[in-house]
């Protein structure tokens, strides 16, 4: 069991990033990037139709914390390969983009070229004359630029790479047993524990209890009610096989401590060798970690290194919640070899408190203590030795 700790550092998966094959997969690459530089993911939009004047400006947005318009001029052609952004189509569009309403703060020339020193210095030229008119800025991004960008922001380079840049797709369903949201029932007991005063023994043997004999085979210990268990499927949705996958998990701080689930045996009426033997294969065969660089992180690693179409893995964890009502986010990441994917599942907190009550006995003469309530998550269970 560990305890929680505040944060979580993504982990990044590096590959080779290729160029869109056509240009309509280039402007969709542009929607979402620009949507998280900007930061209006929900209101970004590509302009009209094709066939349609565009007025120099292929998509539109209002960034974050500001009142103006921004625009792209997406120049990407069907051959990449010979793909070149001329100083004549630079101007060509800047007096288009003049015509676009409301008049444009920046425009950005996004290009699927590669990077030119010739042209960079002639926007940057370009730049400051538009300026010093009072019309928009400009700016340019060529791939090498792009491919930073995408590297930047981790769902745009999910998207791109399940969606645009492999022919098929990788996907995969974090959910408890196909379910976005699940329920716990943390166990309590409200102990309501009154006083009186004993009776006088009719005899000085009256209060001699012949001592219980142990119950051979088996013996009573202590658990927490409050610890909840967790089944979390993980589901291959997409077209390809996906290899060498982990999935890490965390938690809000509604959850005070996690466990891998792994019941190692501990009896020491076992014979020695007996014992190590279990639990050597108990680790084998475990699929659940503590994660070596947090402490309120999970880590599920599959005996299967592979996750084939359609097929899916089942985890089991614990968790001890703090609070007794309420609701608690799992985070959730899954990385593998080429791809990788993450987000939350919430967990509803609802604990089942059941009440007992106790009568004491106080001897005559003594004060007569006050009733009192307690609530208790400590029980007792019989178990096999």
């Amino acid at each position: 069991m560990r305890n929680n700790a505040n944060n979580i550092t993504k982990v990044v998966i590096t590959t080779q990033i290729r160029k869109p094959e056509n240009w309509q997969d280039f402007e969709k690459l542009c929607t979402k990037l620009w949507g998280e530089i900007w930061n209006c993911a929900d209101t970004i939009k590509r302009n009209g139709r094709s066939g349609q004047a565009q007025h120099g400006v292929d998509i539109y947005g209002i960034p974050a914390n500001k009142n103006c318009y921004y625009g792209v001029q997406c120049k990407g052609k069907n051959d990449y390969t010979q793909s070149i952004l001329t100083k004549k189509e630079i101007e060509d569009e800047i007096e288009k983009a003049k015509s676009f309403k409301p008049a444009l703060q920046k425009l950005i020339f996004a290009t699927t070229a590669s990077k030119d020193a010739e042209i960079e210095e002639y926007v940057r030229c370009k730049d400051l004359e538009l300026r010093q008119k009072g019309l928009f800025s400009i700016d340019i991004y060529a791939w090498e630029d792009i491919v930073t960008k995408i590297e930047d922001y981790r769902n745009v380079w999910n998207w791109y790479v399940n969606n645009c840049m492999y022919n098929d797709v990788c996907d995969v369903r974090v959910s408890f047993l196909d379910k976005e949201e699940t329920i716990i029932r943390p166990r309590y007991m409200r102990l309501h524990t009154s006083y009186q005063y004993s009776n006088m023994p009719a005899s000085p043997f009256a209060y001699i209890k012949m001592p219980e004999l142990p119950t051979l085979g088996s013996e009573t210990r202590q658990y927490d009610g409050r610890w909840c268990d967790l089944v979390i499927k993980v589901e291959n949705t997409g077209s390809t096989t996906i290899e060498d996958d982990v999935l890490k998990v965390w938690f809000d701080d509604e959850i005070e401590e996690i466990d891998d689930n792994l019941n190692l045996c501990f009896d020491m009426w076992m014979n020695p060798a007996v014992r190590s033997e279990i639990n050597q294969r108990k680790e084998a065969q475990r699929e659940v970690f503590y994660s070596d660089e947090y402490g309120n992180m999970l880590e599920c690693r599959s005996l299967r290194r592979v996750i084939v179409e359609h097929d899916a893995k089942i985890y089991h964890m614990k968790i001890l919640p703090t609070i007794q009502q309420g609701d608690c986010v799992m985070h959730w990441q899954f990385l593998s070899r080429s791809y990788s994917k993450e987000g939350e599942l919430k967990i509803h907190i609802d604990a089942e408190i059941e009440d007992e009550y106790r009568v004491e006995e106080v001897p005559y003469g003594s004060e007569l203590p006050a009733s009192k309530i307690e609530l208790i998550h400590l029980f007792e269970k019989k178990v096999d030795k």
